[in-house]
């Protein structure tokens, strides 16, 4: 007795209904004697069975029906043990060894020749019927890794790339950007010319429809040629069950569309045509009615150059939806280096159990980008669709020297999830993970009562949080990014300005750069050539005063920094609230005439020396006057030296301010005066006074 391979990991699992139908587990030897493994010529003798899946018999059938056409040898070049011409041999001690490309890679997977067998003796797993093992070894070897004969199923084109390594496109003839005549073209010519392995597959359909056409719904077929005779376009395909085969037109129950001259071309005649294999010609006119899908495998060795990247996705690499923060996606970086070349790009999740494919993803491109980083979702060369399958493919044309920005998404993290990334190309490609800066600060903070200024128009806008970013001044000319995301949906908006003072009003001249448009809940703002020795004022706003949110802030540069929160406006003093108003032709003169004795006054008086400011603002009025603050000392109503002012007349949203200044000694009297530039202005005003100690203001009437 021959001692007998027994795989350690086990038997393959079966489903309750296969485990009905099971009897026994057999070794192929003891169902054979001595079989052949792939000995037979062409996928006629392929039967799919009770525990197999349609999508995987497919992909079998075209590849085996490849390696007789061909002549090449394509999935057997995996199989093991090996005879002297290359192909698989059996072995008596039933072990066996077959190498698939699984995430990413192509991967030994051992097993044994114990198969499932029926009670009627007949194998319930794929099989020949010639006796040929090759498909059975070939089914359980991938199933092995799929989590056993239970698997749920996928499509043929993931099969095919298990299998062979070929690149999967699904082209969904519903869609409409369906382009039925270029499609067919790359069939035919892809067919002819061995570059590409050809799946179809229905949807649902209605089960009397079905039968009428001869069809099975929800069902993956095998096409075994597409030829292009006497101005028909057409396919000959088989059903993996091995019968069943369609009766619409150009079927073997055609009695119009089969003229001699067709039947001579395709050497057919549908009236010898007894032997039901599932064996059919189709019209591609059909196939697009009729079918849902067509999956389409594509040589890689089509591309002389390859680049691929492994890599995986943590839970904690930014947030649960990234709808508006690409931030922590990962992103790679693609260059083509020689010439404007078609560029063919596969992002593959890996497969770690079988279960259902819930997550969606997607794969977006993005030029103009310099191969950097991308953190919102703008305008894109290519936007993905969201899809749960295991493959995306994007077919670009790259041109010579720029940089894309690939960036992988998904539309609701739920567990971790790991990925190949392949770039094919006719010229060398280069696929690098897109560069992240280098210093990164993090900042948190909140917008309150106080502190929730709304936008540039509004005259709290300088009360929303400020943030100092300094270079040190040994650092490079530098460049970078600052993200900004709250946890509320809130549009939001980040302003560099120079200086790394507080801002009290916003002036473009003075702007580095902006977020743009207030964007829901997170916006980025790119800063670039920033100086050494140089700081600058960071401003996070939302679009109306009084939305409440915590938020946080992300700067990363390409050198050092250090950032620092600046104080607001009088922060440390106390501060009198003031309101008043201008009347046309009497109280608002400061402009040309200089009459302060006719605009509002307030009388200040302090019993010792004390830090002042003053901010003039009037935000009712209709349209924004020239307006102007100064403190003045008064003594014996006399007006005298000015001791502070906001210099021009300026009509800001933020309103004007004198600079902090020091005033006062025991019994000391200033005026604050607020002023209009015009006699004609009719508004309101606020004043705000603040001060280190404790004075005493009282408003002066004219």
């Amino acid at each position: 007795m021959p001692s007998y391979f027994t795989d350690k990991d086990g038997l393959l699992t079966l489903s309750r209904k296969q485990q009905r139908k099971l009897w026994q587990w057999r070794r192929a030897s003891h169902l054979y004697g001595h079989p052949q493994i792939f000995g037979q010529h062409g996928c006629g003798h392929i039967v799919q069975e009770t525990v197999t899946d349609c999508s995987f018999v497919a992909a079998l059938c075209v590849s085996v029906e490849y390696e007789h056409r061909f002549k090449r040898q394509l999935i057997t070049q995996h199989v093991y043990p090996k005879g002297r011409n290359g192909m698989p041999e059996f072995n008596p001690a039933g072990k066996y060894m077959v190498k698939l490309f699984v995430n990413g890679l192509w991967r030994r997977v051992v097993i044994d020749d114990l198969l499932p067998v029926g009670e009627t003796g007949k194998l319930l797993c794929t099989y020949s019927v010639t006796g040929d093992i090759g498909q059975s070894l070939m089914e359980k070897a991938f199933l092995k890794v799929m989590g056993g004969y239970d698997f749920p199923g996928s499509n043929a084109s993931t099969d095919l790339h298990v299998l062979t390594g070929w690149i999967p496109e699904h082209v969904f003839v519903q869609d409409q950007a369906f382009d039925a005549e270029r499609t067919w073209t790359r069939m035919h010519d892809g067919l002819e010319q061995g570059s590409v392995l050809l799946t179809i597959a229905t949807g649902e359909m209605g089960s009397d429809v079905a039968a009428s056409l001869g069809l099975v719904p929800s069902h993956a077929y095998a096409v075994l040629d597409a030829r292009e005779v006497c101005g028909h376009q057409l396919l000959r395909v088989k059903n993996p069950w091995n019968s069943l085969r369609w009766t619409g037109a150009f079927s073997h129950a055609d009695q119009i569309s089969w003229t001699p001259d067709l039947m001579r071309a395709l050497d057919y005649d549908p009236k010898t045509e007894h032997d039901d294999q599932g064996i059919f010609w189709i019209d591609f006119a059909s196939v697009c009615h009729r079918f849902d899908a067509i999956h389409l495998n594509w040589n890689p060795r089509v591309f002389a150059h390859q680049a691929s990247v492994h890599f995986s996705w943590n839970m904690d690499m930014g947030p649960r939806q990234a709808l508006h923060d690409f931030s922590a996606n990962p992103q790679y970086t693609l260059v083509a280096e020689h010439g404007t070349a078609e560029v063919w790009i596969l992002l593959s999740k890996h497969l770690l159990k079988t279960e259902e494919n819930v997550d969606f993803i997607a794969l977006h491109v993005y030029d103009n980008t310099n191969g950097r980083r991308v953190y919102e979702p703008r305008a894109a060369l290519h936007i993905g669709e969201y899809v749960n399958t295991q493959h995306v493919l994007v077919q670009l044309t790259a041109r010579q020297g720029e940089q894309y920005t690939l960036v992988v998404a998904q539309r609701e993290k739920t567990k971790p999830l790991h990925f190949t990334l392949r770039a094919l190309s006719s010229t060398p490609v280069r696929l690098v993970q897109a560069p992240v800066p280098m210093y990164c600060e993090d900042v948190t903070g909140q917008w309150g009562s106080a502190s929730a200024g709304g936008n540039t128009a509004s005259p709290r806008y300088m009360d929303n949080p400020q943030f100092q970013i300094t270079i040190p001044p040994n650092a490079p000319l530098t460049s970078g990014i600052i993200t900004l995301e709250t946890a509320h949906k809130h549009p939001i908006n980040i302003r560099v300005f120079r200086g790394g003072f507080l801002v009290t009003r916003v002036l473009e001249i003075n702007t580095v750069a902006t977020s743009g448009k207030y964007r829901s809940q997170f916006c980025t703002c790119e800063l670039e050539a920033l100086e050494p020795g140089s700081s600058y004022t960071v401003v996070v706003s939302t679009f109306e005063p009084f939305m409440f949110s915590r938020f946080k802030l992300r700067i990363g540069l390409g050198s050092l920094f250090t950032v620092a929160p600046i104080a607001r406006e009088g922060a440390g003093m106390r501060m009198r609230e003031l309101h008043g108003k201008w009347m046309p032709g009497s109280e608002c003169v400061g402009g040309p005439d200089q009459s302060y004795h006719k605009c509002p006054r307030f009388l200040v008086r302090t019993e010792c020396e004390t830090r002042v400011l003053a901010r003039l603002q009037t935000p009712h009025a209709k349209s924004l006057p020239l307006v102007n603050v100064s403190v003045y000392e008064f003594d014996d109503a006399v007006l005298g030296t000015l001791c502070a002012s906001s210099g021009s007349y300026t009509n800001s949203p933020q309103g004007v301010a004198t600079r902090q200044s020091t005033i006062g000694r025991t019994g000391c009297e200033f005026l604050v005066v607020a002023s209009a530039w015009d006699h004609d202005v009719d508004a309101s005003f606020v004043l705000y006074f603040y001060s280190e100690h404790t004075v005493e203001v009282t408003p002066l009437f004219y």
